[in-house]
């Protein structure tokens, strides 16, 4: 079965700190509804604007929550490569399947940097690594030959999620390595992701339609214009500010992000109202 790994929001109060009770119902309503893990202190969860202790008890949170019942990745990465080995170490001991390491987001490293890089942070680690390839968000991504490299080198790097358009790469590296886990980090390629032989999706719409995409994984094609307008909607804006407004009028969470990050305006809140009572008989 294809797997589905909600990447989990952050919430915050109305002061703007992390808001357990919110986050603990979160979780749970996911496992309710058959996720089958979690993506914890990513890009959704805007682990760039919590601090290391936030991040931390975050992640212990939602440890606790979970009691083992579905998997736990941690994002770890940095742009960084000592830094990122310091946070791979403060998460040695937890109760998590893995770590999430982005490619080196700013300073633009070419590949042989990329390489040496992830095989620095995976050889320090006894976490199974899943690399996080989003060369929109970091201005950079890793070639073929490169994630080729690192599967040969580092026996602990297990995953792989790719956020790009660009399915080319996944055709060839499946071709060579037909065992290797790549997770789809694009909601609106989901169907498209799995016919390239992805083995499941990374998701920011998950927390709000985990069902329906379950029944399109399933072959259900009539779950797929669903799933396409809320990819739209949760990428209306910069994530995840719309999706946390989608998840405060279902009523989890409030709508708040951090800055950089401000809330969706008045507009697109009135486009997700009226997609939401118009489809709220298939939204569980």
């Amino acid at each position: 079965m294809k797997k589905i790994l909600t990447a989990l929001i952050t919430p915050f109060d109305e002061n703007g700190n992390v808001d357990d009770t919110a986050l603990i119902c979160l979780v749970e309503d996911q496992i309710k509804k058959g996720v089958d893990g979690f993506v914890i202190c990513g890009t959704t969860g805007e682990a760039a604007t919590l601090s290391k202790q936030e991040r931390l008890h975050v992640l212990d949170t939602v440890i606790e929550c979970n009691q083992g019942r579905v998997e736990l990745w941690y994002g770890c990465g940095t742009n960084n490569t000592q830094t990122t080995i310091e946070a791979l170490k403060e998460v040695e001991e937890k109760a998590i399947q893995g770590v999430l390491l982005v490619v080196p987001y700013y300073n633009r490293p070419n590949q042989a940097g990329l390489c040496q890089h992830f095989e620095k942070a995976a050889h320090s680690t006894k976490h199974a690594v899943m690399l996080y390839n989003v060369p929109k968000r970091c201005g950079v991504g890793l070639e073929l030959k490169s994630i080729c490299y690192l599967i040969e080198h580092c026996a602990n790097i297990k995953a792989l999620k790719h956020a790009s358009c660009d399915l080319t790469l996944i055709k060839e590296l499946h071709a060579i390595y037909p065992s290797f886990q790549v997770y789809s980090g694009e909601d609106s390629l989901v169907k498209e992701g799995i016919a390239c032989g992805m083995c499941g999706i990374v998701s920011v719409m998950s927390h709000i339609i985990l069902p329906n995409m379950r029944e399109l994984l399933m072959g259900k094609e009539a779950a797929g214009t669903i799933c396409k307008e809320c990819a739209a909607l949760c990428f209306c804006d910069a994530s995840p500010a719309p999706v946390k407004y989608m998840l405060y009028r279902k009523g989890f969470c409030t709508p708040k992000v951090r800055l950089p990050l401000v809330e969706i305006d008045a507009e697109k809140q009135r486009f997700i109202d009226q997609w939401l009572q118009k489809n709220d008989n298939l939204l569980s």
